[in-house]
């Protein structure tokens, strides 16, 4: 049986090994597409999409592995099963639980993958990127500013630029402001400059033309300039809200995460945060093990021919679905503070439980048909 669980295990790591590669590759393909076409076509150099790209790998393998380890586990379960395998070793008496193992192996293996990536390596990650992405926005966010297209980057706020150049000219400017139900705002200019500093951003406007239409009066004034000078600070202050808002301590690796609250004198909102953010790093790495055994239980106690192996991979998929919502409901409620920490550990609890309801219950039935004979 050794053999057997050396056989299986080398098995499921070689396909794992294949569906994260080809997963990973697709998912961060399509989204270096869209950086590449966000940063050259604002004028960035080439050097800094690849710095940006290769910064979103660890991320997107921390999504990707324990899909690629269900994936793993449907499919190499079917597998030994449309060759026999299977058949052969249940026919010997070889119980679900035995069969078990080496999926519980291949578990361990993607949690110890996920537990490094996300208590140390993706914070690191995360921090090095927000460093570069502030050093890339020419002190003004450039990532905010798109060309080609209508966007809104506030409320009631909507512009649109032509083409965005090195030496941060934008042709074509269009910006319209209905902050004001009132009054409301439109300008127009051949050519703008980003000016001003990191504090107080502005925008220079050249030949051009200011338009305000005032709706109770239905008045339109039209101002035509050589030059003018747009505050661009409530974009400014926006960006700061946010920066603010986010949580900061998923910046942090888990090791200074715990530092923190031994030696740093912290406030208890940034506490409860800090504690928060380790307990779902944790339960975030004991759930790909209780996926990839959920994914072979659910098909090793179906007893599903070769003609109907879609009916099982459904419903495995279905429940793993409803794990992450179960999961990503009760995270909703921690951050509403009507649950407390021990809500992250509700979905690993509860898969657990169900897989090993799956798991043994080839036992039950075998003990109840003993005690009918």
């Amino acid at each position: 049986m050794k053999r057997f669980d050396a056989y299986i295990l080398y098995r499921l790591v070689s396909v794992f090994c294949f569906f994260s590669l080809v997963l990973s590759f697709i998912y961060w393909s399509n989204r270096s597409v869209r950086t590449l076409d966000l940063l050259l076509g604002d004028g960035k150099s080439i050097s800094v999409f690849i710095n940006l790209t290769l910064l979103t790998l660890p991320n997107i393998i921390l999504a990707i592995l324990p899909v690629s380890g269900l994936i793993s586990a449907i499919y190499l379960t079917n597998r030994l099963n449309a060759d026999s395998e299977l058949i052969a070793l249940r026919a010997a008496g070889t119980s679900n639980i035995e069969l078990s193992k080496p999926f519980f192996k291949l578990g361990l293996i993607v949690s110890l993958l996920v537990g490094v990536l996300s208590h140390e390596i993706v914070p690191t990650i995360k921090n090095a990127a927000k460093s570069m992405q502030n050093s890339v926005s020419n002190e003004m966010n450039a990532m905010l500013l798109k060309s080609g297209e209508f966007f809104n980057p506030a409320q009631n706020i909507t512009i649109y630029i032509g083409k965005i150049k090195n030496n941060k000219e934008l042709s074509n400017f269009f910006l319209e402001d209905s902050r004001d139900p009132k009054k409301l705002k439109t300008f127009t200019s051949e050519t703008a400059f980003l000016a001003g500093n990191a504090n107080n951003p502005q925008i220079v406007l050249k030949n051009g033309s200011a338009q305000t239409y005032l709706t109770e009066k239905k008045l339109l004034d039209i101002l035509y300039f050589k030059d003018f000078l747009y505050d661009f600070k409530f974009l400014y202050a926006k960006k700061v809200m946010k920066q603010k808002d986010k949580d900061t301590v998923k910046e942090m690796t888990t090791v200074q995460l715990i530092k923190s609250l031994i030696t740093v004198n912290i406030s208890p909102k940034l506490s409860h945060k800090v504690k928060t953010e380790i307990h779902r790093r944790i339960s975030e790495t004991l759930l790909p093990t209780i996926i990839i055994l959920l994914g072979f239980s659910c098909l090793i106690v179906s007893k599903f021919s070769r003609q109907q192996i879609w009916l099982p991979t459904a419903i495995t998929i279905i429940l793993t679905v409803l794990l992450q919502l179960l999961s990503n409901y009760f995270e909703d409620l921690n951050h509403s503070n009507l649950v407390g920490m021990w809500a992250y550990y509700i979905t690993p609890i509860v898969g657990g439980l169900l897989l090993l309801t799956l798991l043994t219950s080839d036992i039950s039935f075998k003990k109840k048909l003993k005690v009918r004979t």
